[in-house]
């Protein structure tokens, strides 16, 4: 949790004195050679934006860390997936408000655990990724197991899935297809990963 802090603060320091400085923000946007965008992935029992009255889930009350990347040259988007789902439930409604389309959590995951198959629809936060690119998601607590769901569903897809939509004759989503394995890689906190940040190469 100490490391955690610490980084916190380097990170906020940094922010601070090398985007307020005067030509900071221009400086460090102009020596910036990624600006693949930012998702921030809430934890277990979290919300999103719109959610809990205008309080934010990644900034509080008054805080709002989403617009401040924004505002600073740092493309962000936050994602609002079930808060009590499973980590695959969760790692299915990510994919498709990032790309956009219906979820789906897959025919197989579907009938084995009881619950409908499609989920809600979305416009898609980031259209492109369908034709590829990179994002970094910044993840809490459980959104790093969340994370990680997805970059295995991209990388290796769902062996399970292929197999009952063949044999039963329904579509497969392009999740579970898999074959998405450049440019996967994550970071965090050594000692205690409550924060994780996975960049994903669709």
């Amino acid at each position: 949790m100490k490391c955690c802090r610490i980084m916190f603060v380097l990170l906020g320091l940094w922010f601070v004195f090398g985007l307020s400085v005067p030509g900071g923000r221009t400086e460090a946007a102009s020596l910036r050679a990624n600006d693949a965008p930012i998702v921030l992935l809430h934890g277990f029992t979290g919300w999103g934006r719109e959610e809990m009255f205008g309080f934010k889930y990644w900034g509080g009350v008054r805080g709002d860390i989403e617009q401040w990347l924004n505002d600073n040259g740092y493309r962000t988007y936050t994602l609002a997936v079930g808060p009590l789902s499973s980590n695959w439930d969760r790692a299915c409604e990510a994919y498709a408000q990032l790309v956009g389309g219906t979820v789906d959590y897959g025919a197989a995951h579907a009938a084995k655990h009881g619950h409908a198959r499609f989920g809600r629809t979305y416009p898609g936060l980031l259209p492109e990724l369908k034709r590829g690119g990179r994002i970094h998601i910044i993840a809490h607590s459980q959104g790093g197991q969340t994370a990680r769901m997805l970059v295995s569903l991209l990388e290796n897809g769902s062996q399970e899935e292929r197999e009952y939509a063949k044999a039963h004759n329904v579509s497969l989503s392009p999740l579970f297809e898999g074959g998405h394995q450049s440019g996967v890689g994550s970071g965090g906190c050594r000692q205690q990963r409550a924060v994780h940040e996975s960049s994903i190469r669709f």
